[in-house]
């Protein structure tokens, strides 16, 4: 007795388990499910997008730098080879500045040399004249 009450146990729970079904999902729950699957999708899509968008804005923008330290380093040699042209047009421009004022200066010397010998010349013949005119007034006296 034991066995067929064992054996119908068995059977019963067979049957129970056999009946026994899993609902399926309600059609909103399962369409909500797969929603928020293609948006995990997209949004991995959209990160990979903007990574890649960040690695080539990254590039970009390297290249755009090395680029403008090049024309800034070019400017900068032209601006320093100017001021060495400017630096030394300076210095030349001294020189000739410095060698004209010498030049003035021994002219000036020379004139100054030469109207005070003219001026010396012109007295003593001055002072010869009026030594003759003297001796000559003198002369008329005595007659």
């Amino acid at each position: 007795m034991k066995q067929s009450i064992a054996v119908a146990a068995l059977a019963a729970l067979a049957l129970a388990a056999c009946g026994k079904q899993e609902a399926p999902p309600p059609p909103a729950a399962q369409k909500a499910a797969e929603a928020a699957k293609e948006a995990g999708a997209a949004a991995k899509e959209s990160v990979q997008a903007a990574g890649e968008a960040a690695k080539a804005a990254g590039t970009a923008a390297v290249e755009a730098t090395k680029a403008a330290a090049d024309v800034a380093k070019d400017a900068t040699k032209e601006a320093v080879d100017a001021a060495k042209d400017a630096t030394k047009a300076t210095v030349e421009a001294a020189q000739a500045t410095t060698e004209a004022a010498k030049d003035a200066k021994d002219a000036a010397k020379e004139a100054v040399t030469n109207a005070a010998q003219t001026t010396t010349d012109a007295a003593k013949k001055v002072g010869d004249a009026a030594a003759a005119g003297a001796a000559a007034a003198k002369e008329e006296i005595k007659k």
